[in-house]
């Protein structure tokens, strides 16, 4: 997720090879930075520790929103250094006329990364337009799920700079291997909607040792 956000201005990532890399704003990291999906915190352990990856993926993500100064009192005391918000538009708040989807597929030659993400969304409207029919209401439903499977990455020389003797090539532990599933259905009605969803990430990945890389 830090990754994905590095080249916004103010945001950086932490930085802790491939899979663990926390959004910075303006400085501030941490407890004082929330994450969240669809406005509900993630309460994971790369609060305390940037060592642990988030347990958000940027392929699960529709949209990610950056949030800075005033407007992230909205959402408590710890988003005083701001707030990334990743949504994924699990329950639809609109009612679907037809099924639609998203297919991504990508690859990485340094890493030998293979990814995929497929996104479903449909309903069953009783009527025409976007709005339920005077009768009844809209069944809507969405699934969703990625996987990525990254080795360690490559690189130029030595694991550790100055020592012949260390890994060569390739940066040991530095791999990232995940697959999430997601899914979600709603009611829409004119009284208003309601729905519910579940989400799932599973992943292995490597941190590489204080020991094995030297930035000169």
């Amino acid at each position: 997720l830090g990754d994905t956000l590095d080249n916004q201005v103010g945001v950086s990532s932490s930085g802790f090879a491939t899979a663990a890399g926390r959004p910075v704003i303006r400085g501030q990291s941490g407890s004082r930075v929330t994450v969240a999906e669809n406005g509900l915190d993630t309460l994971d352990a790369s609060d305390i520790s940037p060592d642990h990856a988030v347990t958000v993926d940027p392929l699960a993500a529709r949209r990610i929103e950056v949030l800075r100064g005033p407007s992230t009192l909205l959402y408590g005391g710890n988003a005083v250094g701001g707030l990334v918000n990743s949504l994924s538009d699990l329950i639809p708040t609109t009612a679907l006329r037809s099924v639609s989807g998203d297919l991504l597929l990508g690859a990485d030659s340094a890493s030998l990364e293979k990814l995929g993400a497929v996104r479903l969304r449909g309903g069953n409207l009783g009527g025409t337009g976007l709005a339920p029919s005077p009768g009844g209401g809209s069944l809507n439903w969405t699934l969703g799920g990625f996987s990525r499977d990254a080795s360690d990455y490559r690189i130029p020389g030595n694991a550790t700079l100055g020592d012949p003797n260390s890994a060569t090539g390739r940066l040991p532990n530095s791999y990232n291997r995940s697959t999430g599933a997601s899914g979600g259905v709603s009611w829409v009605d004119r009284w208003g909607v309601v729905g519910l969803s579940h989400t799932e990430l599973n992943a292995t990945y490597g941190i590489p040792s204080e020991e094995s890389v030297f930035i000169d």
